[in-house]
């Protein structure tokens, strides 16, 4: 079970807390380091590369390569990218968004569940948890053959494996588990950050004045050392105040993941009774104009201090 659309329980709580230890601690962001230089380094070399060429350079293309590639690293401590299979991966990433945000009837209407076999949507979603679950049972047999291998640097996917055998744990993962743990870390990290740099860059190239100041911003941090290390970004205040306004104009998830209702409860007028499934509109939310002055308009000095 994986943890976006697990239940509120103990399985989610427990799920949660081994992505939050074992992969998105401040320890282990700091471990991926080398990793995040490396792949900016080969994004920007593809892009020198792509932009010699009198044909147009996909940058989204780049963009999506790369945060994939970041992503594979980090959770299975591998390149993809040399046989192959990242492309598989962003296949399958894209066909999980086009499958989470279609329309299917019985989500809404349950008892038209069976019109389905004239739209095909969970026949779709079959052949899709085929495919990930083929390809992640390839990953997870490279891990298990490398385990006794103590030069192996631990990685995600092996923290999962090692959780298996260990009869000390809260709740115990099965292989199934394993996999749709794997499948949030993959779709959850490659989209949201691929779209946010595409839209940063997008916003940046629309607004001069602001792709100026930041510019700016950076050459003074950084005068003569060619590269913005990771320790110079807590004094990059406009570039994260960037980052925010694209954020409100421009999630990644437009509608948040659907959420149940606990208990009856009374939000801005809303009667929401108890175990009713909500969508959240965050798009909505960062354009409501009772909160935001202007809410169209790219402005990034709005979250500065």
């Amino acid at each position: 079970m994986d943890i976006g659309l697990a239940p509120y329980g103990e399985y989610w709580r427990y799920a949660r807390k081994l992505c939050i230890v074992h992969l998105l601690s401040n320890k282990k962001v700091q471990s991926f380091r080398l990793s995040r230089e490396e792949e900016v380094a080969f994004m920007i070399k593809n892009i020198s590369r792509a932009s010699i060429t009198p044909d147009p350079v996909n940058v989204s293309e780049i963009l999506h390569a790369f945060a994939n590639d970041m992503l594979c690293r980090v959770v299975s401590g591998k390149f993809f990218r040399e046989g192959g299979r990242n492309k598989l991966f962003r296949e399958l990433i894209r066909e999980n968004s086009a499958l989470l945000g279609g329309f299917h009837l019985g989500d809404y209407f349950p008892s038209l569940e069976w019109m389905d076999v004239f739209f095909g949507m969970c026949a779709r979603a079959r052949r899709n948890a085929e495919r990930w679950s083929g390809v992640l049972d390839e990953v997870i047999k490279e891990h298990v053959d490398q385990a006794k291998d103590e030069k192996h640097e631990k990685d995600f996917v092996d923290v999962l494996l090692s959780l298996q055998k260990d009869p000390g744990v809260d709740l115990a993962l099965t292989k199934e588990d394993v996999k749709a743990l794997l499948v949030d870390m993959f779709g959850a990290g490659t989209d949201t950050s691929y779209i946010v740099l595409e839209w940063a860059m997008a916003e940046l190239v629309r607004n001069s004045q602001a792709m100026e100041k930041l510019q700016n911003e950076v050459q003074d941090i950084a005068p003569g050392k060619g590269l913005v290390r990771e320790e110079d970004l807590s004094e990059l205040s406009y570039l994260k105040a960037v980052i925010k306004e694209v954020l409100r104009l421009h999630p990644p998830a437009p509608l948040l993941l659907p959420r149940e209702s606990m208990d009856d409860c009374h939000i801005e007028g809303y009667e929401i009774p108890r175990r009713i499934k909500v969508i959240v509109n965050g798009w909505a939310i960062g354009r409501d104009p009772k909160v935001w002055e202007a809410p169209e308009e790219f402005r990034p000095e709005r979250f500065m201090g």
